[in-house]
């Protein structure tokens, strides 16, 4: 007997920031930096039941996770004194070091799985097709396998001999997007940014930011045309949680008008690239064949839908470049809102009531 159970996610967030002081390893000298975090949790309901309090300890595992990042993160911000890089920095820098290689490296094993899993699964119900898998796609899937740990291994080598403070790399050797910049206090005991924190990206409309200190510098203006904005949107397929971009109804109405657009066109290519692999693959019977195609639809239907929609020109695309620390490549059609934007984030600076973390021994 079949049973229907509904259950309800419900995401709660946090969102703080903490004044780290530092004292520099090489020269001595203190600065201070901005550690901000955004986290999220999420509670279940069945049914509705209890929804209150899923939300209280969805609220309760974002705070946790808060603090907890706020007590152990670091972020990579050089003194501005010598431009040293400090031990616990270079350690977060080097963890970050040639993710992409990470990222390829299991996108190969997973590719490799997913041939043995079809092959084990045809080896029972369609033999013939097992044996098709094993003649033409053995050797890519033991290739995939091989260059998948190799990519693995020659990151995690070439990120732990990576140094930030080798001078002979040059300037800017290390990656610091999103990183906020170094702060100084004067005789009053207020803090200022010796050097304005840089944001543009190096294509226009694009700036890198991190979200929870970007939410109070977004322009509330239409990021398409600079008018009064009625609605709130988000970058496809990028959830940037508490943090929206203001747009007009007329705007918004073009943006997804050219997305059903993109969709159904995706949705025809991908159809006719399925139906090419039905017809191609030899020995099946009519039954099989139309499930090949209506499945190698849906998949490119898919892959290829994410891929347009995220590349395509929109009003505004999002890009993450490091998640846990909330840094995103934000690209916006109009460059004017996008100068409006990285100018309002540059100055921005904490507030005069964020709490100050004691100074760590050395």
């Amino acid at each position: 007997m079949f049973v229907h159970v509904q259950v309800e996610t419900v995401t709660e967030y946090a969102i703080g920031s903490v004044i780290r002081p530092v004292r520099c390893e090489r020269c001595q000298a203190q600065y201070f930096y901005e550690l901000a975090r955004l986290t999220k949790g999420t509670g279940t309901t069945v049914y509705g039941i209890g929804q209150k309090a899923a939300r209280k300890r969805a609220r309760k595992s974002a705070e946790k996770k808060l603090a907890r990042q706020q007590l152990m993160d670091r972020e990579a911000v050089p003194c501005p004194t010598c431009n040293w890089i400090q031990s616990g920095m270079a350690g977060e820098l080097r963890a970050r070091r040639h993710a992409w290689m990470s990222w390829i490296g299991y996108a190969c094993c997973i590719g490799a799985a997913v041939i043995a899993l079809f092959y084990f699964l045809f080896q029972w119900t369609e033999p013939k097709i097992a044996d098709w898998i094993a003649r033409n796609l053995s050797t890519p899937g033991i290739t995939l396998l091989v260059v998948g740990i190799a990519l693995n291994l020659l990151r995690a080598v070439r990120a732990r001999a990576f140094d930030p403070n080798d001078r002979r790399a040059g300037e800017g050797s290390f990656d610091a997007s999103g990183s906020p910049p170094a702060l100084l206090d004067d005789a009053g005991g207020q803090l200022f940014a010796p050097q304005q924190e840089t944001c543009v990206g190096a294509n226009d409309g694009s700036i890198v930011v991190q979200l929870p200190r970007a939410i109070g510098a977004i322009p509330q203006v239409c990021c398409a045309c600079l008018g009064h904005a009625e609605k709130q949107s988000k970058p496809a397929f990028c959830d940037t949680a508490l943090v929206a971009f203001p747009i007009c109804k007329n705007c918004l109405g073009a943006w997804n008008w050219r997305t059903s657009k993109r969709v159904l066109g995706v949705i025809w290519i991908a159809a006719v690239i399925g139906a090419a692999v039905a017809t191609a693959i030899p020995d099946l019977k009519t039954g099989a064949r139309i499930g090949w195609g209506v499945g190698a639809t849906a998949a490119l239907s898919i892959i290829v839908g994410v891929v347009a929609v995220r590349y395509s020109r929109s009003e505004l695309r999002g890009r993450w470049i490091d998640r846990r620390r909330g840094v995103i490549m934000l690209t916006f059609l109009n460059q004017q809102y996008s100068h409006m934007f990285a100018e309002r984030y540059r100055a921005r600076l904490p507030g005069p009531g964020t709490h100050i973390v004691p100074l760590e021994p050395p």
